[in-house]
């Protein structure tokens, strides 16, 4: 770091020490430690916290409450593992409290290991690293392990991007209406929903379980969403209840890219299908579908449905005059020998599927791959 980079008071207190007795050039030796410790810190903006190894003795827990007392106002980036409830400790409270009165947080990646019940979620939310979860100034919020309520995501009016992993419940209740799903999204911080919220333009989230929650997000920020990337565990229920609004509810929509895993039908849902059958013009641009078969007996690969027909339906480009690519991907998974396949003909299926389609069909990139599964 150049010397221009060091922070003034910094600069001045090393520099203090030059020309004196002894006693303080040995301090001064000290203080070079301590420098090399907060230097890259400095350099970077950034600070990396692992509370188990930070607070395993109190000296050392007290060397890490002194470098963030010192760097607190240059860090923008902060990240913290934790483990147990190590957080709640009068150390802990030391190291993060300059951090968390500085307010120039602005991405914040906060991972906690090992699950946690109702009291202990309760105890950490009262924590001096849980409040820095609130601060306005934060743009890029990554969490794993922490309780996160929809009160915690409504105080960044400037939040960009948030990834919450599945282990973030809700405290107190699992009410679907306050908690964000788990998943990564973007907003567009220029606009904010009638609740005061962000207005989320990117998912990319498991669907399962969560299908309800989806419908309130579509049905409160569907207007905005421009790229949505969902991955199923097959089962006829969830994809009703998640696909039973069309595309029409996603206006802006260009992206979408849809995963059905543990597939047990070759037949495409019908739910699909509505969901790409718009009434007026779509803004889609690519769209994406893959499809994890599972097959347990070489006799379901005989005369399966081609759903060709159906493609055609949902890759109209008078529904969808902006499509540019569009693709389907088709992974067999089956433990048998493939030459019991029988009657199935992947070349034949491949083109009765994707290349005899109609003048009017946008669907390219197609791919149908055999796997062995249970390493047989």
């Amino acid at each position: 770091m150049g010397v221009d980079k060091v922070p003034p008071e910094i600069l001045t207190e090393t520099l203090s020490f030059l020309g004196e007795d002894v006693e303080s050039l040995v301090a001064c030796t000290v203080v070079s430690r301590l420098w090399s410790e907060i230097a890259r810190p400095l350099r970077f903006r950034r600070v990396s916290i692992d509370t188990e190894r930070e607070l395993q003795s109190a000296a050392a827990g007290e060397e890490t409450a002194r470098m963030t007392a010192m760097i607190a106002p240059w860090i923008r980036d902060l990240r913290v593992r934790t483990k147990g409830m190590e957080a709640a400790s009068t150390t802990a409270h030391g190291i993060f409290e300059p951090l968390a009165k500085s307010g120039k947080i602005e991405s914040f990646v906060l991972k906690r290991e090992g699950d946690i019940d109702t009291g202990l979620a309760a105890q950490f939310t009262e924590t001096t690293l849980y409040r820095i979860l609130f601060l306005p100034t934060i743009t890029q919020l990554d969490v794993e392990g922490i309780p996160v309520s929809k009160n915690a995501l409504a105080c960044h009016p400037r939040l960009q991007s948030l990834s919450l992993a599945e282990n973030c419940s809700s405290i107190p209740n699992e009410n679907y209406e306050d908690v964000f799903m788990a998943g990564t999204y973007t907003f567009d911080p220029r606009a904010e929903t009638e609740g005061g919220g962000g207005v989320v333009v990117s998912l990319t989230a498991s669907i399962v379980g969560r299908e309800r929650r989806f419908s309130h997000l579509v049905g409160m920020n569907g207007w905005a969403l421009r790229k949505l990337t969902l991955v199923f565990d097959w089962s006829d229920e969830e994809v009703a209840e998640t696909l039973r609004v069309s595309m029409d509810a996603l206006p802006a929509l260009e992206f979408v890219g849809l995963a059905f895993e543990d597939v047990r039908t070759f037949s495409m849902p019908f739910e699909l299908e509505d969901f790409f059958c718009v009434e007026r013009p779509s803004s889609l641009r690519e769209a994406h579908l893959l499809f994890r078969h599972v097959v347990e007996e070489p006799q379901e690969l005989q005369n399966v449905p081609t759903n060709g027909p159906r493609l055609d339906r949902m890759f109209d480009l008078r529904r969808h005059p902006k499509l540019t690519r569009s693709t389907v991907h088709m992974t067999i998974q089956h433990s048998f020998n493939p030459k019991q396949l029988g009657d199935f003909d992947l070349r034949e299926y491949l083109k009765n599927t994707f290349r005899r389609r109609g003048k009017h069909t946008k669907v390219k990139g197609q791919f149908v791959e055999l796997r062995v599964i249970d390493g047989e």
